[in-house]
């Protein structure tokens, strides 16, 4: 055993010391594997679980009671181990640092100073000797095809190796004592860097970190850190996030300038200090020997809580919308533990507010100052009979702002369909919805029925098109296979359009190039990578397009120019280019079998996405990265945005699918940029639009180098390219612009429109949407 891993567990006797930091509670599960687990890594659907060897009395011999090390694989979803294996007695560093090739789906890890490698699916050793001496960590830069080596010399200077997997040519580079973990970075002007992390000695200052350009003339600076570096983990932004194990803290490195940024105190002390962290959105989760593990805002550095794991945690990881931590030792002591702990990060529990409604609530829409929640009831048997405690449909409209109920009706027994898709003509407050096997409509402002049969026949799902001319109305046989009626509300005419199996949804969409047409959303079967999304586009234009989109499609948002396709049984949230029809990312929900994502919507540049996990998440539209989790009380359906809040319908309890009957509001932070039409991965627009979706007034800001001390007007566009308003821009205190857009005011109809901006350097123009 390594002499500062003894330095540090020569405290046992210490009693723990406890923060008064709230406690969030006790883990949802402890999963049985080998003992000591240490390194958690997750790859796509299991969990890979890495444990020490034990060897109880340090002698370096197997001994009765002693075991070698394990790998243990575990299913996400059902956290049940699937495989496991032994390794032959030789231990690996402690602790231990794995790497994983996604390449090449192959593991390294070090055991008695040998690099090793093995399949992931298998667990079967592929190589045990590529020449290296002393190996204590190694970590994979995947663009060079090359391991980054951590070597311990007993008889020399520490090393970093860097081993070209293809010729097995080295480069080796000191290090300065007991050197640890090893990442590579994107460095300026294309360059690749090594952030060497060097622990240094227990007790003392002397750890260092070194940041290597490697080349012909390699280039290395050094930080000095503190007491016992411990773990590396390469952030955004070009920043390295250093756990110090002596000095209790957090070092956010800056990269770029070569320098400590800041430091965030864990607020442990003595041998209980920090072991590794993770980030998730603006929250940290650091694991520590003080038997927890600790969450932390990212920015202010303040504790939020201390979540209690079962056991002193080592290696952590995020996957499947929860925490997977190693508990390495037992509570409050060293014994060796064998549990791995699974914890809900709960990254955000601002939900402002829990609404009272009907039984199962499904959908959600905003129309003008009011907010209709639709609830399917309840059919305890499903029988299609209202028997005795079964619960016909119902229909609420609230004032948004006071939240009080002002209009309420109960629909005749007979299903509303599930998931609840129906066509909304805000411009002329009607709504349609295939109920009692017809197609009905309803007023928006007093819930009267206005028409009993628009169109006989049931339907899975309604839309409308832009001007509440048209209606698509969805319809499946009785083999899954469908088509869609495209009704014209005017002339009655009615025309089928092929389609696929199991049609669900219809949107007809228009873009900031002028195209326009229907986008049909086919489920496919549950089960099945057959869903897919057919384009067809308006006459005159481009032929039909047909993409396939993976498992279970289950609801289409427009956002300017790009399409969000949010799949149930994929598990993702397509993002489709209306104007390429291409799929241009996919943003993984991080969920599993069937607590699948139900519906997406974007507010404010933020993908939101409900799940029957029992949440809402928030992600990052350009990155995919998970930002938020907002537990909301259920299993959530419907999501409607407006005013800066989120309403969402939680249609199940949370571990149950006994039905529920709230509704949840998440209140955002006022902040609201628009990015150009489709733009993923361009660069951010100077304009900013909030409230957006616009459904009574939005205030436009723009930033001062656009205005050039001038006051330009700010023009408004239709589709077709014909001018829809002009509104005036002033200068306020900071020298920013600002303008309001008043939607009565300016008479603009529902659906979407450009913003347009004349600069000294040429026009700058934004989507916008109004949802009267």
């Amino acid at each position: 055993m390594h002499c500062a891993l003894w330095t540090r567990l020569s405290g046992i006797f210490l009693v723990s010391v406890l923060l008064s930091a709230p406690l969030f509670g006790q883990p949802e599960e402890l999963v049985q594997v080998g003992r000591q687990p240490l390194a958690i890594v997750p790859v796509g659907d299991v969990i890979h679980v890495f444990c020490g060897q034990v060897d109880l009395n340090f002698n370096a011999v197997q001994d009765d009671d002693d075991e070698p090390a394990a790998w243990y694989v575990l299913d996400a979803a059902s956290r049940s181990v699937i495989s496991s294996r032994s390794f032959s007695w030789g231990a690996p560093a402690f602790p231990m640092r794995t790497a994983y090739d996604s390449r090449s789906q192959i593991f390294y890890l070090c055991r008695d100073g040998r690099v090793e490698s093995y399949a992931s699916d298998s667990q079967n050793e592929i190589e045990d000797e590529f020449g290296i001496e002393g190996a204590v960590a190694v970590s994979v830069d995947e663009p060079q095809d090359r391991l980054i080596v951590s070597v311990r010399n007993s008889d020399a200077d520490d090393e970093i190796v860097l081993l070209d997997l293809t010729s097995r040519a080295t480069q080796r580079f000191p290090a300065l004592g007991n050197v640890q973990q090893s990442v590579s970075f994107d460095g300026k002007d294309g360059q690749k860097g090594i952030a060497v992390l060097n622990e240094g000695n227990f007790g003392q200052d002397d750890s260092k970190l070194q940041i290597i350009t490697p080349g012909q003339d390699p280039e290395v600076s050094v930080i000095d850190l503190g007491n016992t570096g411990n773990h590396l983990l390469l952030d955004k932004d070009n920043r390295l996030l250093v756990t110090m194990n002596g000095s209790h803290t957090i070092h956010v490195i800056d990269l770029e300038q070569k320098k400590i940024e800041r430091s965030i105190a864990t607020g442990t002390e003595g041998t209980n200090g920090p072991r590794e962290t993770l980030r998730l959105g603006e929250e940290l989760f650091v694991t520590t020997y003080n038997s927890d593990l600790r969450r932390i805002d990212y920015e202010s550095g303040e504790l939020i809580a201390v979540l209690e794991s079962g056991g002193k945690p080592e290696g952590l990881a995020f996957a499947a919308g929860r925490l997977w931590v190693a508990n390495a030792f037992e509570n409050a002591s060293f014994t060796v533990a064998a549990t791995v702990a699974i914890l809900h990060p709960a990254l955000s529990t601002e939900v402002s507010e829990i609404v009272q409604t009907g039984v199962q609530p499904l959908g959600v829409f905003h129309v003008g100052e009011h907010t209709h929640i639709f609830c399917t009831g309840l059919d305890a048997n499903f029988n299609g009979i209202q028997d005795e405690g079964d619960v016909a449909p119902a229909w609420y409209q609230y004032e948004r702002s006071s939240r009080k109920l002002v209009g309420s009706r109960i629909l005749e027994w007979g299903s509303i369909g599930f998931p609840f898709r129906p066509g909304l003509d805000y411009d002329n407050s009607i709504i349609y919805f295939s109920h009692l096997g017809r197609i009905r409509s309803f007023s928006l402002e007093n819930l009267e029925l206005l028409n009993d049969e628009v169109l006989p026949g049931p339907a899975a799902a309604v839309s409308v098109d832009q001007e509440g001319r048209r209606l698509f109305v969805s319809r499946r046989v009785v083999d899954g296979t469908g088509f869609v009626v495209e009704f014209d509300l005017q002339t009655e005419e009615q025309t089928n359009l092929p389609a696929g199996k199991f049609v669900q949804q219809t949107l007809a969409y228009s873009t900031s190039q002028g195209g326009a047409g229907l986008a049909i959303l086919n489920e496919g079967d549950f089960g099945t990578e057959t869903s897919t999304l057919q384009i067809v586009p308006e006459v005159p234009g481009p032929p039909e397009r047909l993409i396939e989109l993976g498992g279970t499609g289950n609801h289409l948002f427009q956002y300017g120019d790009l399409l969000l396709v949010t799949m149930n049984g994929s598990h993702s949230v397509q993002l489709i280019d209306l104007t390429t029809f291409q799929i241009v990312r996919t943003i993984p929900t991080q969920t599993l079998e069937f607590d699948g994502p139900r519906e997406s919507l974007v507010l404010d540049d933020y993908l939101f996405v409900s799940t029957y996990t029992g949440d809402v998440r928030r992600f990052d539209l350009t990155s995919g990265e998970l930002l938020d989790i907002y537990q909301t009380g259920g299993r959530t359906e419907g999501l409607g945005a407006a005013d800066g809040e989120i309403w969402v319908a939680n249609e199940f309890e949370p571990q149950s699918f006994t039905p529920q009957q709230t509704v949840a509001i998440i209140r955002l932070e006022p902040a609201s940029t628009v990015r150009v039409a489709g733009a993923i991965g361009r660069e951010q627009a100077s304009i900013a639009v909030y409230p957006h979706p616009i459904s009574d007034r939005a205030v436009v800001s723009v930033a001062a180098e656009l205005l050039a001390g001038e006051r330009p007007s700010l023009r408004i566009f239709r589709m077709d390219g014909s001018e829809a308003a002009t509104i005036s821009c002033r200068a306020n205190a900071d020298g920013n612009g600002e303008a309001l857009i008043q939607i009565d005011r300016l008479a603009l109809s529902s659906g979407p429109y450009m913003l347009n901006l004349q600069t000294k350097d040429g026009a700058r123009s934004i989507p916008i949407i109004v949802r009267r």
